[in-house]
């Protein structure tokens, strides 16, 4: 995967047993390749059944709601963002996600105030703001 190779690396793990591939650190190799490879609802598909499996692993989140992005279906997305783990719901990366999903909708106002508390929480964040098109907009 390493080697910008995910074909192989999906390969690999499916080789293995079901037992082997139910292991999280296997389940999160999965994810990387599926998402490398745009399979987006296959990802989202692993990621939820995962995230049912395994609730407490805030990875399996992340690439849920990736996925969910990635396939521009907000509604999903926040869904997934919002039953995260708390440690995930504390960080700017979790609001900045929640802002793309209220931008999405149609939120404004609400992608404003995640927005807002993304940056507070890491200012990092703005830098992934003002790349996106879409979010720089709402920075004032």
């Amino acid at each position: 995967l390493e080697l910008a190779m995910p074909e192989d690396s999906l390969a690999e793990v499916e080789s293995l047993t079901q037992e082997q591939q139910q292991q999280p650190a296997l389940i999160h190799l999965k994810l990387i390749a599926l998402m490398g490879l745009r399979r987006y609802e296959d990802a989202a598909c692993c990621a939820c059944d995962a995230i049912q499996k395994r609730p407490e692993i805030a990875e399996f989140y992340i690439h849920a709601g990736a996925a969910f992005t990635a396939l521009q279906r907000p509604e999903e997305a926040r869904y997934i963002w919002d039953s995260a783990p708390e440690n995930l719901q504390r960080t700017g990366f979790f609001h900045f996600n929640l802002a793309w999903c209220e931008l999405e909708s149609g939120n404004l106002k609400c992608a404003e105030v995640h927005l807002k508390k993304a940056i507070q929480l890491d200012p990092a964040v703005r830098d992934f703001a003002v790349d996106d098109p879409r979010m720089k907009r709402l920075l004032k």
